[in-house]
């Protein structure tokens, strides 16, 4: 049976191998004289923390990028800020490996920027999906989501696998996140059990992917009356209401 098994999965009709991640790869440390910031001030603020539009200089060409810092409560708790920039850095190897047209290219990490690593990705001319639909007059009262707009009018998922690090650094989740766990499945915000950690799943990430579409065909983020992240928590054991 073991001969028979391995003849079959190398058949053509066999499923691909795993991807593997080689974690002894680090993520791309840009320099930080190589990113200028093109204004005083964020271009804008998402969940994770404040965007800065940058140029990126390297090799005797300039780029705009956006450098996306990553918000921490504690920033004087110096455990917390270790653990959580290992954390980022981790999950920086899976997004550094993804290739898709609608996920964020993922350019690097740059220091400098705030006592966590800060993410550097191509700027998005339309910036979010809500900006881009309140520009074009569409009604909508939502919060910022994390999927943002080429130039070219293509989709892009951001932030990848980052809300849950930091909901894990704050061992709850703050009001400061409240638009985070609007899209979140209600299995990952319960709590999990003493020594575990909760997990998305496949599943998960339908269901917020349901709530994108909800939010586009309604011009209303999910629970939009509620302002407060644990209010949110507590309402989530019910489906999003269009009214």
């Amino acid at each position: 049976m073991g001969n028979c098994c391995s003849q079959n999965e190398r058949g053509n009709g066999s499923p691909k191998p795993p991807h593997r991640v080689d974690f002894k790869i680090e993520p791309y440390n840009i320099p930080a004289t190589e990113i200028t910031k093109l204004g005083l001030f964020p271009s804008g603020t998402r969940a994770l923390g404040d965007v800065w539009k940058c140029s990126w200089s390297r090799r005797s060409q300039d780029s705009e990028v956006a450098v996306q810092l990553v918000r921490v409560p504690q920033a004087n708790d110096t455990e917390l800020v270790n653990r959580t920039s290992k954390r980022i850095r981790r999950e920086a190897y899976v997004w550094i490996t993804l290739e898709h047209d609608n996920i964020l290219t993922f350019n690097g990490v740059v220091d400098g920027f705030g006592p966590l690593p800060a993410l550097v990705s191509p700027w998005m001319d339309n910036g979010s999906l809500d900006d881009y639909l309140k520009r074009e007059r569409v009604p909508s009262k939502a919060d910022k989501t994390n999927v943002l707009m080429s130039a070219d009018g293509k989709l892009h998922l951001a932030d990848f696998g980052l809300s849950m690090i930091l909901s894990e650094a704050q061992n709850s989740f703050s009001p400061c996140h409240p638009g985070n766990v609007r899209w979140m499945a209600p299995e990952i915000l319960a709590i999990p059990e003493q020594g575990e950690v909760a997990k998305s799943t496949k599943a998960a990430d339908v269901y917020s992917y349901g709530c994108i579409m909800l939010q586009l065909f309604c011009g209303r983020a999910p629970y939009l009356w509620l302002t407060q992240a644990n209010h949110i928590i507590r309402r989530n054991r019910t489906l999003p209401s269009i009214h």
